[in-house]
């Protein structure tokens, strides 16, 4: 097919399965990406049971233009729930889960990819005390007095 999909016929009706485009926006901690058939599941991709107790990974796809609950037991099988049944698919989005890091500030620059707090507060530490960040300073309290930094840690999302 011209649009990198596949069709499908269910029961009397032709059904057009194609690869979900872009990422939507999950819950803070959680995104989609792209993946297919074949490919290892990642990691931090977030999991379930399925009801004989087996581990199955939660994901999407785009069927006749809705977006729909994929079920992927292992990176060989994923299969969609549409109109009362499961219909097996090649491309879909697998929701993963985002992994936290600290990473090794200088000069107070805050990269792009920080966990934040609030709007321009972040979570940073220096020597193991943890302080907040706001405007490129790290602020922690050690020993009842307050002290700031430029150069120190900060939490982000791998």
């Amino acid at each position: 097919m011209s649009r990198g999909g596949r069709s499908k016929t269910t029961g009397s009706k032709n059904v057009y399965i194609k690869a979900p485009t872009g990422l939507t926006p999950a819950s803070p901690g959680l995104y989609w990406i792209d993946s297919e058939i074949g490919q290892n599941i990642p990691q931090n991709a977030f999991t379930g049971l399925e009801a004989d107790g087996s581990e199955v990974y939660l994901g999407r796809t785009n069927i006749d233009g809705n977006e729909l609950l994929a079920r992927i037991p292992n990176k060989e099988e994923a299969y969609a729930f549409y109109e009362g049944e499961e219909i097996p698919v090649t491309k879909y989005q697998i929701l993963v889960q985002k992994q936290l890091m600290w990473i090794r500030v200088e000069e107070g620059r805050i990269p792009p990819n920080s966990v934040t707090v609030g709007a321009d507060l972040y979570i940073g530490r220096k020597n193991g005390f943890l302080g907040q960040v706001s405007s490129g300073e790290l602020r922690v309290t050690i020993s009842g007095e307050q002290r700031s930094f430029k150069n120190y840690e900060i939490l982000v999302y791998q």
